[in-house]
């Protein structure tokens, strides 16, 4: 009697929708060879080799059939269609090939790709992804881009990264008495003090590096501010030191809070940095150790008992997602809730290759799955403006994928029209609009 074999079913509409949803298109568009550039609320690249691009791509829920997912549409030829439509119509994929591409890069595994996978399991076959070719005959990528590899639990408690900052933070006070004061003067001079949050920037000068050095070490504590990354080793010929001494020059730090509002990490910001400076303007908390990374203004999502400050009442629902502390900052005294990376993703990934941006972000989905989230980057010009704009969709496409079906991307200009264009960040804007407490 012949074996019965399953027959594999259609691609549902709704699976269809949801594939070119949540797909990374920009990636995708990125390993086809395909260079886009922002164009209002779209993206905007040829396909045709036309010397002016007039292929438009658009993000779901923006341009006519915004309801399927990422689109597009060739104004040249008249041709458009979804996401999973471009891989078929223009770079000349296979339908199970296409179906399987959008599925590993959108982290969906339609019914049809699972039968199809027991079909091969049967026939003794690997399922292969069978690369095509761009117009002109270019090569498409057989595979999505790599992902990460797999991101190790953080081996410092969180308990315990508090208690280190704890411990930090009293011996900076203790050498330097007027550090939260004038740390909160640093903020109201960039009008990011917002009234209501609890104390998250204190003056570190360069000059008190060696006293505060010195009173940690006097204690018990050394081995755990290693751990937490406060402390550089004693190693390559050089003593156990801060890691924002001397060398840094005057900082004021910026302390990440979880959401009991204790602080967790630091970032510095070098108050002497000139462009073309070597040394950057930002100087991180190391985390090779095992401590986590948080990113900068949580309490103003979650709301813990320190907390007084409130949203707008029509911004209770939403939460930005920005590129700096000041940002986030900015975005508490304009009345947003907000959170900052204290780096940036990197180009191809929403996760970097050490796992800093996953924990940012993952531990706090349930959070942001409830709200608007708004990912907003910075307002540059030129290409550096283009990139924020495309890692921003990025990260969109990565937190839809995660639940977060409200994730958008912001411009500056969407938040706050009446701003000028030269209006570089959320920092900016608070102090432009004197919303000072």
């Amino acid at each position: 009697m012949a074996e019965l074999r399953p027959k594999p079913p259609p691609l549902s509409d709704a699976e269809r929708r949801d594939l070119c949803a949540q797909v990374d298109f920009l990636a995708v568009l990125s390993a086809l060879g395909v260079a886009v550039k922002k164009s209002g609320t779209a993206y905007r690249g040829s396909i045709r080799n036309e010397q002016d691009a007039s292929c438009y791509f658009y993000p779901p829920n923006v341009g006519k059939q915004g309801g399927k997912g990422w689109t597009w549409h060739d104004f040249g030829t008249d041709k458009g269609g979804d996401s999973l439509g471009f891989l078929l119509d223009v770079a000349g994929m296979e339908w199970q090939p296409a179906v399987r591409y959008m599925a590993k890069m959108a982290g969906r595994v339609p019914d049809c790709v699972k039968t199809w996978d027991l079909l091969d399991k049967l026939d003794g076959k690997a399922a292969q992804d069978a690369p095509g070719t761009l117009p002109g005959g270019q090569a498409i990528s057989q595979h999505p881009p790599k992902t990460p590899p797999r991101i190790e639990p953080p081996t410092l408690p969180p308990e315990d990264q508090a208690l280190a900052c704890r411990i930090y933070l009293d011996n900076l006070l203790a050498v330097h008495p007027e550090a939260q004061a004038l740390g909160d003067a640093y903020l109201e001079s960039r009008g990011t003090l917002a009234a209501g949050l609890p104390p998250c920037a204190y003056d570190l000068p360069a000059d008190k590096a060696e006293a505060m050095l010195a009173s940690i070490c006097k204690g018990d504590a050394a081995d755990l501010l290693l751990a937490a990354g406060l402390l550089k080793p004693a190693e390559d010929g050089k003593p156990l030191r801060l890691q924002w001494g001397a060398w840094a020059g005057d900082c004021c730090l910026l302390a990440h809070l979880d959401p009991r509002g204790r602080p967790v990490a630091f970032i510095a910001r070098r108050l002497g940095f000139m462009p073309g400076d070597p040394v950057g303007k930002y100087l991180q908390q190391t985390y090779s150790r095992g401590a986590v990374r948080w990113p900068f203004g949580l309490p103003t999502l979650y709301r813990p008992p320190c907390v007084s400050w409130k949203p707008d009442r029509d911004k209770a629902g939403e939460v930005l997602v920005v590129e700096g502390t000041l940002d986030a900052l900015g975005a508490a005294v304009l009345g947003w809730p907000a959170l900052a990376f204290s780096m940036r993703p990197q180009a191809r990934h929403w996760k970097d290759w050490t796992g800093a941006c996953a924990r940012m972000l993952e531990a706090h989905l349930p959070e942001l799955c409830r709200r608007r989230v708004r990912v907003v980057p910075d307002n540059d010009p030129g290409e550096k403006g283009e990139t924020g704009l495309a890692l921003a969709a990025r990260l969109v496409g990565w937190l839809r994928a995660a639940g977060c079906a409200l994730a958008e991307v912001s411009t500056m200009e969407d938040l706050l029209p009446d701003l000028p264009p030269d209006c570089k960040d959320l920092g900016d804007a608070a102090k432009l609009k004197g919303c000072l407490p």
